[in-house]
């Protein structure tokens, strides 16, 4: 719990409530604080800045321009999946894993190696999907 309160926009969001509560006491610095998350959160939440944050990450680890000659197994790594239970429907991957899925076939068939599906379900209290699985079945 701790980590989901100390990432954004959860911590912007206590920064300004502890602003609003301390608005009565010291006015200044509490209309700071509210000011300082609201503007946090914006920026945080357009695009530019977005992308800004992001380029340096994307570019620590280019896609595969050319496949290895040889590999020991291609792992795809889960995505996220949509819960179809509640219209009797098996569970399926959503768009991304779909799309990691399919590029993770067609090139463990190249190479003609093993597949590895990995992931759980990054929702620890609302469903009990596990990516793997669904992508298992999908495959």
């Amino acid at each position: 719990m701790i980590w989901f309160l100390a990432m954004p926009p959860a911590c912007l969001i206590i920064l300004m409530l502890i602003g609003m509560a301390i608005t009565r006491k010291r006015r200044k610095t509490g209309r700071a604080l509210v000011l300082t998350g609201l503007i946090m959160l914006y920026f945080l939440s357009i695009e530019p800045v977005v992308n800004l944050l992001l380029k340096p990450l994307e570019s620590a680890a280019p896609p595969l321009q050319q496949l290895p000659a040889r590999a020991d197994a291609v792992v795809v790594p889960g995505g996220g999946s949509v819960d179809l239970t509640w219209i009797n429907a098996p569970p399926v991957p959503n768009a991304e894993t779909w799309t990691r899925l399919v590029k993770g076939i067609e090139i463990a068939r190249k190479l003609n190696t093993p597949l590895v599906l990995t992931g759980g379900n990054g929702e620890p209290f609302a469903t009990t999907l596990n990516d793997a699985d669904v992508m298992a079945t999908a495959a």
